[in-house]
């Protein structure tokens, strides 16, 4: 075989590996425009630009504990991988220059699991090194199963929690984007109380809620929209 074909294939494979390791992801993301030009069609303050919410689900950094039928050396290849597709993923998404992101829940695939505060602060680290925002852009993070656990297990933290509002900030809140009011809630914790609820024989309306949690934070949201409205309305009688 001379050497021409041998540079061929190599340059071949050097092009082949480029596209499925960059190439792909800006691919994807080029075809995935914001629908601003539906939206101004069919608004009528067209000349408004569209708030734009980035939305990331599940990215589960994993950690040693993942894939514990793995050796030494193939979960560290597994980690390296994963956190370099994550990381490429996350570049090219933030192309898109959104308003706000929210992250959808599980952003570590651990970390509801029992460890040191240590090890807790490097794999948060780990997180927060493959997800780099650009300054002035507003974060926001909503719980998943496997950052403050689903029911009760040994394997679980008592400080899950905790770290987790420590890390990312309170379990329910509700935030103002471009004049749309966007509840973040505890799903997690939802589960447990609706089993409560339904243990007890209960409707919403007849069954108290555990303090702090998302039902009640659900219920009290409820009640001051409801205020407000009423408030308005009686404003609007009185002037007539």
């Amino acid at each position: 075989m001379n050497h021409r074909v041998v540079n061929g294939l190599r340059l071949f494979w050097v092009i082949v590996t480029l596209w499925y390791e960059l190439g792909v992801f800006f691919k994807s993301v080029h075809s995935c425009d914001w629908p601003d030009a539906v939206l101004q069609s069919t608004h009528s303050r067209a000349a408004e630009k569209p708030a734009h919410i980035l939305l990331v689900a599940d990215p589960q950094i994993i950690d040693h504990r993942s894939y514990p039928e793995r050796g030494p050396f193939l979960t560290y290849l597994s980690r390296l991988v994963v956190d370099l597709n994550l990381r490429k993923a996350w570049r090219t998404a933030v192309r898109k220059q959104p308003n706000v992101v929210i992250f959808l829940g599980d952003m570590m695939d651990g970390g509801r699991i029992d460890m040191t505060d240590e090890e807790y602060e490097g794999y948060y680290q780990r997180f927060k090194d493959t997800f780099r925002l650009p300054l002035g852009i507003p974060t926001y993070f909503i719980p998943g199963n496997h950052d403050v656990g689903l029911r009760t297990s040994p394997l679980f933290s008592p400080h899950a929690h905790s770290r987790y509002q420590s890390h990312f900030g309170p379990l329910n809140s509700r935030i103002l984007v471009a004049n749309h009011t966007v509840l973040l809630l505890d799903a997690p914790s939802f589960v447990e109380e609706d089993e409560q609820r339904v243990v007890s024989g209960n409707s919403y309306q007849d069954w108290t809620p555990p303090s702090g949690g998302p039902t009640e934070f659900l219920k009290m949201t409820a009640q001051g929209r409801q205020y407000r409205y009423q408030s308005v309305l009686r404003f609007n009688l009185m002037s007539l």
